[in-house]
């Protein structure tokens, strides 16, 4: 296997955690606030919670107590993000079938090893690009007669572009952290592991590819292609071509203030989950165990006409204002969800008037075929310069256009109208058998697994056996 395969195990990305960001919700100026920027991403669709760093940033709950010691602190309660990220995802990556286009026939038979050896990749690239707005496709080459693509964490790729206007990439590093692994049995029988840490690096030019390990380089060959072999994926495009936005752009700022609002309402049952005791009328030793939650309050201390004096009550909060700011938080996540259009089939989508739903079905259709059109274009691109590699060309850009990726529609439809239109389309000699099967794989019908070609040529054959066994019945 070449050496100019990427090096994957036990990565780490260059910079972990949001140490250096003042503020998420600003947009980035520098490449460190962008490590930064997709660190926050991805730890808000991971769900994991916020850093000290983000709640003293971004003013968020915290309690502390007379000692200055941290009694509650703000966290990540509602899953939003991953909603909007999933959603996202299946909108632009689910379902896709590689299809020829005009003269394309041959090419798909060269483009079909590559695409099922990423297939099982694409919805990870498709969520990672909702999720960090970016996402890097390289084709590499197995060996001589076999190329893969593989995708690239945006952390871990710095690209350079041209000023031009064109928006030509005109180099790439692709940096990744990995660790050696040795295991050693102690003479005890526990197992230890030495781990070394080591940094791996490839340059991409339009020229070469330069591997080094540790900074030290180890190879360094010619692609052939003439262009950088790296394709940039992009959601929210931006003016500027380095960096984009994640598919719930926008929503960061509310949903971080609800958390907090959130983490107060929790500290207050924490608090008061347990009441203090008051007792009057009474001495209670301070070795008795009565002030224990649940236990059964027994008095002593005193004469007899004092205990059954005494007054022995829990202390209990008005929590009238708890109610108050629960409704403002509801209302706030509902104001949230209504302005986002994955939220179409849930929550305040669901109960939107008929017009409403309209309006937000044509929002989410035109959010995401703008999306999807990049996603799938890059796909072709990256298969394009595959392809090129393959045959031992410069990059030829029309393989893209001899090829198309087929996407089921990006909201619920009527199969029984696509199947009618399928039969239409069938009936005037308008598409093959083999594109019947793959849109009808697209919908579902038919497994993703099986060769369209094969598939349509199969029932073609089991067609005329029946067609022969049913007229020729009665003759013998």
């Amino acid at each position: 296997m070449s050496t100019l395969l990427p090096m994957y195990g036990r990565s780490l990305p260059l910079l972990g955690g949001v140490t250096n960001l003042v503020d998420p919700f600003r947009y980035p100026e520098t490449d460190d606030e962008w490590q930064s920027w997709y660190d926050y991403r991805l730890d808000a669709y991971y769900g994991n919670n916020y850093s000290q760093t983000m709640v003293k940033a971004l003013n968020l709950f915290r309690a502390l107590d007379d000692d200055g010691d941290v009694l509650g602190v703000t966290r990540r309660l509602h899953r939003d993000i991953q909603h909007v990220v999933d959603v996202g995802a299946a909108a632009v990556s689910r379902r896709l079938v590689l299809m020829a286009g005009e003269d394309g026939e041959a090419l798909l038979e060269q483009a079909r090893p590559i695409w099922r050896r990423s297939a099982s990749q694409i919805g990870t690239w498709g969520r990672m690009l909702c999720a960090l707005g970016d996402y890097y496709i390289e084709p590499t080459r197995i060996d001589a007669q076999q190329v893969q693509m593989v995708g690239h964490d945006p952390r871990n790729v710095q690209i350079q572009y041209s000023n031009d206007g064109r928006d030509q990439i005109l180099k790439a590093v692709v940096t990744y952290t990995y660790f050696d692994e040795d295991l050693e049995v102690s003479p005890d029988g526990s197992v230890i592991s030495h781990q070394t840490p080591h940094t791996y690096q490839r340059v991409l030019t339009a020229d070469e590819i330069i591997i080094s390990k540790d900074g030290h380089e180890i190879e360094r060959a010619p692609h052939g292609l003439g262009v950088v072999p790296i394709v940039h994926l992009r959601c929210i495009a931006l003016s500027t071509p380095e960096h984009s936005l994640w598919s719930g752009h926008g929503i960061d700022r509310p949903l971080a203030e609800i958390d907090s609002l959130m983490s107060q309402l929790s500290a207050i049952g924490d608090r008061f989950a347990n009441p203090k005791l008051f007792v009057k009328g009474a001495k209670v030793s301070d070795e008795s165990k009565i002030s224990r939650f649940g236990r059964i309050i027994n008095l002593y201390g005193g004469s007899r006409e004092a205990l059954s004096a005494a007054d022995a009550r829990y202390i209990e909060p008005n929590l009238s204002g708890a109610s108050v700011l629960l409704n403002a938080i509801n209302q706030l996540l509902a104001d949230v969800r209504s302005s986002l259009p994955e939220f179409l089939f849930g929550g305040a989508g669901a109960n939107a008037s008929g017009d409403a739903l309209k309006f937000r079905s044509a929002q989410f259709e035109a959010k995401y075929e703008e999306i999807r059109e990049r996603f799938l274009g890059g796909l072709l691109e990256a298969l394009a310069m595959s392809l090129s590699m393959i045959n031992l060309e410069t990059y030829r850009a029309e393989y893209a256009d001899r090829l198309f990726i087929s996407a089921p529609p990006l909201l619920p439809v009527d199969k029984a109208a696509e199947l009618s239109a399928l039969e239409a389309a069938d009936r005037l000699g308008a598409i093959s058998a083999a594109d019947k099967v793959r849109h009808l794989q697209r919908l579902g019908l038919v497994p993703d697994g099986v060769n369209p070609e094969d598939y349509s040529a199969n029932l073609a054959d089991l067609s005329a056996d029946f067609a022969n066994t049913f007229f020729n019945a009665g003759e013998e």
